[in-house]
C-alpha cells in the first residue's frame, strides 16, 4: 500500500512539474529497456493552415485528385469493413 502512495505521488509530482493536465494525449515509444512517453500537442490553427497549405501543394505536384482521395478512402472503408 504504501507502494502505491509513493508511486501516486511521484506521478502527480511529475506531471505537475511538466505542466500536464488530465486528457493529455501521449506517444508511447519503447525500447529494449527504457519506456518514452512523448506529450501529443496539437498545432496552432496558423501551423495547422501552414500544414494544410504544404499537403494540398505537394497533392497538386504529384497530379493527385479529390476523386484519387475519395476513392481511397471507400477502399480502406470497403476493407475494414471485413475486420469488424
Amino acid at each position: 500500500m504504501f507502494y502505491h502512495r509513493f508511486k501516486r505521488i511521484c506521478i502527480l509530482r511529475e506531471r505537475k512539474r511538466l505542466g500536464l493536465k488530465a486528457g493529455v494525449q501521449f506517444v508511447v515509444v519503447g525500447g529494449a529497456d527504457v519506456v518514452i512517453l512523448k506529450a501529443i500537442k496539437p498545432p496552432s490553427m496558423k501551423e495547422f493552415d501552414g500544414l494544410i497549405k504544404k499537403a494540398r501543394l505537394q497533392a497538386k505536384q504529384a497530379g493527385l485528385k479529390r476523386k484519387d482521395v475519395d476513392d481511397a478512402i471507400k477502399q480502406v472503408r470497403k476493407e475494414s469493413e471485413g475486420h469488424s
